[in-house]
């Protein structure tokens, strides 16, 4: 999700990497190769999203199908998005205050990118007024934490 965000329709498999912990655990390397060719005037997905090919496209509810494709609960998925779309302007904030010479067209794409997002978000989990539950619960117990760049978005512990 944070690809079509920004608008990098360049994102393909070799953008992902994954880390072998000493505990055997995998988890997902630091994000890189991050760009908005949406900046460039390119809004081709190299990767579709629920069919969708174009970045300026893509709705949470194609986001939502997508992650139902790859086995991710639609509650689940719905709730993580509810939370993107939650923190996204925070962080948009951040960004600019830290990363002076920032393109002040990248926010304004963001901006755009996460009106679309939003348009017609009818996940049964839409909002975070059923944050009840953390994001990303599943039927495991133990430590959960989410993180990008090594940054922790959030962490909770399920039973």
């Amino acid at each position: 999700m944070l690809n079509v965000l920004i608008g990098n329709g360049d994102t393909h498999a070799k953008n992902f990497s994954l880390l072998h912990h000493p505990s055997g655990a995998l988890g997902l390397a630091p994000l890189y190769d991050l760009t908005s060719t949406l900046y460039y005037g390119d809004d081709r997905l190299a990767m579709y999203i629920d069919s969708v090919q174009r970045t300026r496209r893509v709705t949470a509810d194609r986001i939502l199908n997508e992650a139902a494709r790859w086995g991710i609960a639609r509650r689940r998925a719905s709730r993580i998005i509810a939370d993107i779309i939650d923190r996204t302007p925070d962080a948009v904030a951040l960004a600019i205050s830290e990363t002076p010479s920032l393109p002040a067209e990248i926010p304004a794409i963001i901006d755009g990118q996460l009106a679309q997002i939003e348009s017609a978000f009818s996940g049964a989990d839409a909002t975070l007024e059923t944050a009840g539950l953390p994001i990303g619960a599943d039927d495991r117990a133990g430590p959960r934490e989410m993180s990008v760049a090594g940054t922790s978005l959030g962490s909770w512990t399920s039973s």
